[in-house]
């Protein structure tokens, strides 16, 4: 599956001037995205490899885990139809 986001690993940095926090792409140390909540930054922070964790879940064989379907998952995280 090609993938069109910015490639991973993404970091959150928070700066002591600013009341936000900011994503940045490790591969090209340009600044994705800017959020007020911490919480939240780390987590968007934390999507390129959960979504590698799920596309390599779904790989080896497992449709589910949870109550959470791993096609369903991906299809949300690409925006491709399910």
């Amino acid at each position: 599956m090609e993938t069109k986001h910015t490639p991973g690993p993404w970091r959150a940095c928070k700066f002591d001037d600013t009341k936000s926090t900011t994503i940045y792409s490790n591969a090209s140390s340009k600044s994705l995205a800017s959020v007020k909540s911490a919480e939240d930054a780390r987590l968007i922070a934390a999507a390129p490899r959960l979504l590698q964790f799920a596309l390599a879940f779904r790989d080896s064989g497992a449709d589910s885990v949870g109550g959470i379907d791993v096609h369903e998952l991906i299809c949300n995280a690409t925006g491709h139809e399910s």
